[in-house]
């Protein structure tokens, strides 16, 4: 793993090299080159110390999705600066937001107006801007296990924790000179934050405000992107739009799928409407830092996550914390060693140590195997397994199947209690154009046997998700009436 010093002397070489190159670009807003970026983010350290904040602090990035450029200034300063970021994007309530900052104690914020402004300073956004001056770096280095930033995650439990990220953890290796990214990944998101340390680095970055599938494909045209990632979600809306359709997208190299795990249908079916670009499963969770797995997808094979040991080292546990063999069933473990990188919950000593149990191995809360050849595959999250009558099920290859109807437009499984069996499959189904119930229900039986078929079934709107894409299925759950389902075919 690089170390901290690589990220903050690479954008130092960055500006050396391009200082005129664009930067940073988005929806709605003016773009910055290296030259200005620079300059922005040290108008953000300047005004940081004018309102008391020092080395150390926490300060509370709070932006507009159409604010790329000036964000990625307000990070900068923080590496530069030495504070510790915290980005909260407008997808937080007030009442979130709120717990956030004392939570974490934060010093200062940056950016828009909130109801944060009542109890911290705060640098407005229109306050970020170029002036005069050379880089707002100083040369300083920063030690692995100082921490850089804490990223507020809700999971798919509800239950918001704070991650922190020592700049050990930081990715800090940059595209290849020239290469434009594009992404909508919400910017308080582990993959955001990934993009805008490349954002330093070298290339050029267009963030999206919101996903729309034909205005990112004009992007990609127009811009020659090299390299997109999305979520499996948008990869979904990005297939159903047929926006690819007669597009000619000669520069896009790379189609990164991160967020969440990518239903393989999904995966199969963009690397077909994308045969020049490597559409590449990224497999890892922000309390996972630099440790992930990567595959570019095939399409006979698109469950695969990616070979053990290339880009990361992984072992399947039992539930004791005992590495078991090839072929059987456990928890995926990044082995992780110990060092002053490693991300924790901050605050939580207790979460902390369960993650990290035992020692080295950083448990993902994921169920799989490696196979003879080495590679990784997953089954399901571990909560979200179906123990039916003493049969494990698998949420993820039920709500596989579902979602390859062409009238299901999206769907969530989850487990129901029973009496008899201990739990029932139940899916809740967003209905596309002919749906029929009892069709669903036929096909269902079909593909999966009665055994594995949902014996339960809701008809809802759009499913409640996490920022990274993940089916929030406890509050899924808290809006459906568990006790009269919609239907039982």
């Amino acid at each position: 793993m690089e170390h901290p010093p690589d990220l903050l002397h690479g954008a130092a070489r960055a500006l050396d090299e391009h200082p005129d190159r664009l930067a940073v670009t988005g929806d709605g807003s003016v773009g910055l080159t290296y030259r200005e970026l620079h300059a922005s983010a040290r108008s953000v350290v300047d005004g940081l110390q004018a309102v008391g904040a020092r080395r150390g602090d926490r300060v509370v990035l709070r932006f507009d999705t159409t604010d790329a450029p000036l964000l990625a200034a307000a990070w900068l300063a923080s590496l530069a600066g030495g504070f510790v970021a915290v980005p909260a994007s407008p997808r937080f309530a007030d009442a979130d937001l709120r717990r956030i900052a004392r939570d974490c104690g934060a010093a200062a914020v940056v950016g828009r107006p909130s109801v944060l402004d009542e109890d911290v300073p705060r640098v407005a956004a229109q306050d970020v801007r170029p002036l005069d001056g050379g880089s707002v770096l100083d040369g300083t280095s920063r030690e692995a296990g100082t921490l850089a930033s804490i990223i507020y995650t809700s999971g798919t439990t509800g239950r918001t924790k704070g991650v922190a990220c020592p700049y050990g953890s930081l990715v800090s290796a940059p595209f290849a000179a020239g290469t434009v990214q594009v992404h909508a990944f919400p910017y308080d998101t582990s993959a955001a934050q990934n993009a805008m340390s490349r954002a330093l680095l070298g290339s050029t970055t267009h963030v999206m405000s919101t996903f729309n599938p034909r205005h990112v494909v004009d992007v990609l045209e127009r811009e020659g992107a090299g390299w997109l990632g999305v979520s499996p979600v948008m990869a979904t809306m990005l297939l159903r739009s047929r926006a690819l359709t007669g597009r000619r997208l000669d520069a896009l190299r790379v189609v990164v799928l991160a967020g969440s795990a990518t239903p393989p249908h999904v995966a199969a079916a963009l690397a077909e409407a994308l045969p020049r670009a490597a559409v590449t499963n990224h497999y890892t969770l922000t309390e996972a830092g630099q440790h992930f797995l990567r595959q570019v997808v095939d399409p006979a094979r698109p469950q695969v996550l990616g070979r053990n040991g290339t880009t990361a080292q992984v072992s399947i546990l039992d539930d004791d914390g005992t590495p078991l063999p090839a072929g059987q069933v456990g928890e995926i473990a990044f082995v992780v060693g110990c060092g002053p990188e490693l991300r924790t919950y901050y605050g939580d000593a207790t979460a902390t140590a369960s993650m990290y149990s035992p020692p080295g191995f950083l448990r993902t809360g994921d169920v799989g195997h490696v196979d003879e050849l080495g590679d990784v595959h997953l089954t399901d999250r571990k909560k979200d397994l179906i123990i039916k009558g003493g049969l494990n099920i698998s949420s993820a290859e039920v709500e596989a199947v579902l979602a390859a109807h062409p009238a299901v437009l999206d769907v969530a499984v989850f487990a129901v209690p029973d009496a008899a069996l201990g739990e029932l499959v139940a899916a809740a189904v967003v209905p596309g154009d002919g749906y029929r119930q009892e069709d669903l229900a036929a096909y269902a039986r079909t593909h999966l046997g009665r055994d594995r078929a949902p014996d339960r079934w809701w008809v809802t709107g759009p499913l409640p998700r996490t920022a990274t894409g993940k089916i929030a299925k406890a509050a899924l759950r808290a809006s459906l009436t568990v006790d009269r389902p919609a239907g039982s075919p």
